[in-house]
């Protein structure tokens, strides 16, 4: 039996001490607001950077369109939550409501309802101009988002905050009124994370955020909405649902701080960030959004949850421009991440990771793709939702079952040591063929490999990892990912996003560029050699091995899926 390892974020134990809270037995003041359905992130457009993507509306139409689709395609969301910034409105508030209507018309084809957030108190709150575009820098995330309002909108003068806060109420009503009766808006959220939870910060901040937060949820819940008013953090007074953010291990079950109702008049809750994959500097993940959907699977089954919340998982739909594929603490000029610490599809359409893409689809639809899947989160020892993974050491084998196709796709998460040459292969079941991928640490090369009971080893093609400018990261997870179909076999390493732009990363506000699929690393016609790995040929079935040859590996998940690839071509139209 290959031994697993439990991680929890143990650094994080003092603030989960203070999240996790039993359910409060008081009673419900109305009845809960069913939010299961809302499974999604956040959306903006790829090429952007911020939430003055809205000023440029008409530019990025056309990509929005595309984007939705290849989302609702990849990842079967079905709910998206969507920024606005002060400065939008008052730039001209008839524009901007027209541009919501299309927004939610556009999303609303491809299945998505969308939540929309009228202010936020993260990262710059100074340099929004909607006429100049924040160009993005590699490694830094989020370096370019603009706080709402900006801290000019604001006071610093105590006896002039409740004026101040005031002049916001037209952006809250027009906006509330117009769409109070529209199924396609699924909730208002009048304040992202207040003073990142810190009252005592000085004006412009601090009082200013929290008493703008209590105004702006009177004023929408005046204008009588069927849809519900909430806002950050978690239970309090200016929300309808607990509207919790967790980037912490474990999940804790029914102990999850989403479900605290201390006052009795929480309708329900809502996790408008869910986790995050586990990025290669830090010592653990904080909710890979695997581990969400375990979690969100045990609240189905178990009869003592109070409900079971909707997710806005790994924060963000697209890899884009606004870099939060790396992490907060990542520094300008970092090598693009092994695989993004946020995000979930890439410009083409290509997940960021088929097998949390098909498990997201599972969960959401009932509809499972997988041939083989395997996330080691499902035991009885993992009743709340931690990290967990199988540990090989040299020798060691993990085996799928037994699959009845050769035509498969296969993925898997790899943390390697230093030392680490480990092997993924397709092998049918009598042992005549076997086709893997190596991945040698310490010649940093990726090949791929023939050998039989009749053969020895045929290394096929040699790809050099060194040449990625993220490579081959030790002490963390890196992404192998094979397609064997009709006879051809591709392989792909650790994409990254400026892959997929032939001509070059489209900077906001410039017209589209082409887009490609993502590329692999290794593209080889197997020729006959490969014919008995057929999905018509009844002498075999198949399995998939991970093998540690030398040296220990992790391994996060291993999944098969039906070859179906979804990284698409895109040529802008002529200018």
């Amino acid at each position: 039996d290959i031994p697993r390892t439990t991680r929890t974020n143990k650094a994080r134990a003092p603030m989960l001490i203070l999240l996790a809270v039993l359910v409060a037995a008081g009673t419900h003041s109305a009845p809960l607001i069913d939010t299961s359905t809302w499974v999604g992130a956040y959306y903006q457009p790829s090429q952007s950077t911020n939430q003055a993507w809205w000023a440029q509306f008409d530019l990025y139409k056309p990509q929005i369109d595309r984007e939705l689709g290849l989302i609702a395609k990849a990842m079967g969301f079905k709910a998206l939550r969507v920024f606005i910034n002060s400065m939008n409105y008052f730039a001209g508030p008839s524009k901007l409501l027209s541009d919501m209507e299309t927004f939610l018309e556009i999303a609303d084809r491809h299945g998505m309802g969308t939540g929309f957030v009228f202010f936020d108190d993260c990262f710059n709150h100074a340099g929004l101009n909607l006429s100049q575009p924040c160009m993005p820098r590699k490694g830094v995330h989020n370096g370019c988002w603009m706080a709402s309002p900006q801290d000019w909108e604001r006071t610093t003068d105590h006896t002039e905050v409740f004026n101040t806060v005031e002049k916001f109420r037209p952006y809250v009503v027009d906006l509330v009124t117009k769409f109070k009766d529209d199924r396609r808006v699924i909730f208002w959220e009048t304040f992202n994370e207040p003073s990142n939870n810190n009252f005592s910060r000085p004006l412009p901040q601090g009082p200013f955020s929290w008493t703008l937060r209590r105004s702006a949820f009177q004023w929408a819940k005046d204008v009588q909405p069927r849809q519900p008013v909430i806002a950050c953090w978690g239970e309090n007074e200016a929300t309808e649902l607990n509207n919790h953010h967790q980037y912490a291990l474990p999940w804790g079950a029914v102990e999850n701080a989403i479900f605290r109702n201390d006052t009795g008049f929480m309708r329900g809750g809502v996790l408008t960030e869910a986790g995050a994959r586990w990025f290669e500097t830090l010592p653990s993940d904080v909710g890979s959004p695997l581990t969400v959907v375990d979690w969100l699977q045990r609240l189905r089954k178990n009869p003592h949850a109070p409900f079971v919340p909707g997710v806005f998982i790994n924060f963000e739909c697209m890899v884009g421009n606004d870099n939060t594929r790396w992490h907060w603490l990542s520094k300008p000029g970092s090598n693009e991440p092994a695989i993004p610490w946020h995000e979930h599809v890439f410009p083409d359409g290509t997940p960021v990771s088929y097998t949390e893409a098909g498990a997201i689809r599972r969960y959401v639809s009932g509809n499972d793709d997988f041939l083989f899947f395997e996330d080691f989160l499902g035991g009885k020892d993992n009743a709340d939702s931690a990290e967990v993974f199988a540990s090989l050491h040299p020798g060691d084998t993990f085996s799928t079952t037994p699959l009845h196709t050769g035509d498969v796709l296969v993925e898997a998460s790899i943390m390697p040591s230093n030392t680490t040459v480990v092997s993924v292969g397709l092998c049918d079941s009598l042992n005549t063929s076997c086709w893997f991928t190596r991945i040698d640490v310490a010649n940093s090369s990726l090949s791929l490999l023939r050998s039989g009971t009749h053969e020895g080893e045929q290394v096929l093609s040699t790809f050099n990892i060194s040449t990625l400018d993220n490579g081959i990261v030790i002490g963390a997870w890196n992404m192998v990912r094979m397609r064997f179909l009709d006879n051809r076999a591709e392989v792909w390493f650790n994409p990254m996003y400026p892959e997929v732009f032939p001509e070059g990363v489209p900077m906001p506000g410039e017209p589209p560029k082409p887009i490609r699929p993502m590329p692999p690393r290794i593209q080889l016609d197997l020729g006959n050699a490969s014919s008995a790995l057929s999905s018509d040929n009844e002498r075999f079935s198949y399995r998939v091995d991970v093998v540690a040859e030398r040296g220990d590996a992790n391994l996060d998940y291993m999944s098969v899926l039906p070859p179906v690839v979804y990284g698409q071509h895109f040529e802008p139209p002529a200018q």
